[in-house]
C-alpha cells in the first residue's frame, strides 16, 4: 500500500501541483503529462487498487 502513497508522490515530483498548463520539470516535454493519468487513478479507484495488492493479484480472474 505504501507504493500507492510513492506513486503520488513521484507525480507530484514530476508535475508539481498538477496544475494547467504542467511545469517543466523534466527533460521530455511529455514528460508531466503523464502524472496526471496515474494521480487520477489512484484517485478515483484507491479501493480497488487496495483490493488488488491485498490479494496480490486481480481477484476477478
Amino acid at each position: 500500500m505504501e507504493d500507492l502513497e510513492l506513486l503520488l508522490d513521484l507525480c507530484d515530483n514530476i508535475a508539481p501541483g498538477l496544475t494547467w498548463p504542467p511545469q517543466q520539470t523534466t527533460i521530455c516535454v511529455l514528460g508531466s503529462s503523464i502524472p496526471s493519468s496515474v494521480h487520477s487513478a489512484i484517485s478515483m479507484f484507491r479501493d480497488e487498487f487496495a483490493v488488488h495488492v491485498a490479494n496480490q493479484g486481480c481477484p476477478f480472474d
